[in-house]
Parts: C-alpha cells; structure tokens; sequence
C-alpha cells in the first residue's frame, strides 16, 4: 500500500471515526464533522437555489436539523449523502415559504466563460445549446462537471437512483452533442 493510499485510508477512518462520535451525542465531534462537509452543503444549496443568501438560510437551517437528528443515522459512512438529501429537503421547503415555483435556475457565467484559446463561436454555441437545457439538466450538469460531484453524491443531493442520475448524464451528454453536429451541419 503506497503512502497516498495509507494517508487517504487513515483520513476516511478519522471521518468515521469522528462521525460515530456524533452519532452517540457528542456535540464537539458533530461540530467537526460538520465543518469538514460544510462547503460541499453550501455548494449544493446554492446549485439548487442559486441565491447565496438563501443558500447560507438553507444550509443553517439543514445544520440545526442534521445536530438535531445524527443520533438517528444508522452508518457513519452515509453522512455526507444523508446531508445532502437534508440540504435538498430546506431547499424545498425555501421554495415553498417563498411560493416561487417554476422558479429556473440562471446559467452561470463560470460554466461557459472562454479561456483565450477557445474559439468565440464555439463558446457562443454551447452557452445557446445549454441555455436550451431544462433547469433540473442544467443543475445535473453543473453538479457533475462544475461542482466536481460525485454520481453517488448527486443521486443523495437529488433523491434518484444512481444508475438515474448516470443515464440521465449520458442522455444530456447525447443532447448536447447532436445539436452541436446539426449545427456544424447548417454552417457548411
């Protein structure tokens, strides 16, 4: 076992280990646990709202509900997936104070900004075809490949199975590229 290995062995043990903790009540063990994984929570609360303020409320607010229910998690492991389906319920229930349904989330400018090496057009092409995206496959795709998210993460953050979130992944992907090729076809 290399040292990387060993080192990333004793991190994940460390996180289990301080999740357990918090599992029986200790109040200081949770606190750690929880800074460990709260910019992956805000992350995803902002992804879902896409307003930073209403993304510090949301994930204040899954903070109290997650030190009021750790004592019912059944697996150390499962806190991070536990915590993202926490994130996604405040995110819900934001919506729902705020009666904004239909609400649809902005394309973000870091999803489409143009090194200097891009070609213009091309950089203009995707942000149309993702602009064509639904809202839930814009947030899927800014999840994956912004966020860095893993499959397993954002089937917990989304409540869908993971071989759900890896078709409709795929599924977008084809979208995506089968409009690029029309459009490659009516520009000859």
């Amino acid at each position: 076992m290399s040292k990387l290995d060993k080192t990333s062995r004793t991190h994940r043990l460390t996180h289990l280990a301080i999740t357990a903790l918090a599992m029986s009540g200790d109040k200081d063990a949770f606190s750690l646990i929880y800074a460990l994984h709260h910019k992956g929570f805000l992350r995803l609360a902002f992804r879902l709202c896409g307003d930073h303020h209403a993304a510090q409320d949301i994930t204040q607010n899954a903070a109290i509900t997650m030190a009021r229910k750790i004592e019912s998690l059944k697996d150390p492991a499962a806190f991070s997936p536990w915590g993202y389906r926490i994130i996604r319920y405040r995110t819900q229930d934001y919506f729902r104070r705020q009666k904004r349904r239909g609400y649809m989330l902005p394309l973000k400018d870091e999803m489409t900004s143009t090194p200097h090496d891009v070609d213009i057009d091309m950089s203009i092409s995707l942000r149309q075809n993702l602009e064509k995206l639904n809202p839930q496959d814009r947030r899927l795709l800014i999840l994956f490949y912004i966020d860095g998210f893993t499959g397993v993460e954002i089937a917990a953050a989304t409540g869908w199975p993971l071989g759900t979130v890896k078709s409709r992944l795929f599924a977008i992907r084809q979208k995506l590229k089968d409009n690029f090729n029309m459009e490659g076809d009516h520009n000859e």
